[in-house]
């Protein structure tokens, strides 16, 4: 792979899809980027943060609107402390790029990446199904 790995990253998860339901890993996920799981923190950062800081004001609106989530529950989409994003996630990015991994480092940070966006998707997909009835009663889909 001679890819950046900022873009191996986004490549390698555009095309992972499991259709396996629940997000029963969650505590799993939680786990290995609280603990010492350099791997994963690496995947999480340019599959949440980054994006986060695009794009996560609006995802927290449409989250919240859609599904009634409390404003206090989507406090991880504030990043008070990075006052200008584009600088930040063009650092970000560099330094992701810049850096030197083997091979066997390298799989484990995208299957990490891979295993991250399941883990969105099992989210949205136990929190549609909660919601399901009320989708339907307005009209959506159910």
């Amino acid at each position: 792979m001679n890819q950046p790995l900022s873009l191996a990253l986004r490549a390698e998860t555009a095309s992972a899809h499991d259709d396996a339901e629940g997000s029963a890993f969650v505590e799993q996920d939680m786990a290995c980027l609280c603990g010492g799981d350099v791997d994963g923190r690496l995947a999480d950062g340019d599959i949440h943060i980054v994006p986060d800081l695009s794009g996560g004001q609006i995802n927290a609106r449409m989250v919240q609107r859609h599904y009634g989530i409390d404003p206090a529950g989507l406090r991880f989409y504030h990043f008070e402390e990075i006052p200008k994003p584009k600088p930040y996630k063009d650092s970000y990015r560099a330094t992701l790029d810049s850096l030197v991994l083997d091979e066997a480092t390298r799989r484990r940070v995208l299957d990490a990446a891979v295993d991250s966006f399941e883990l969105n998707r099992r989210v949205f997909a136990d929190l549609g199904a909660a919601r399901a009835s009320e989708h339907a009663a307005a009209g959506g889909p159910a």
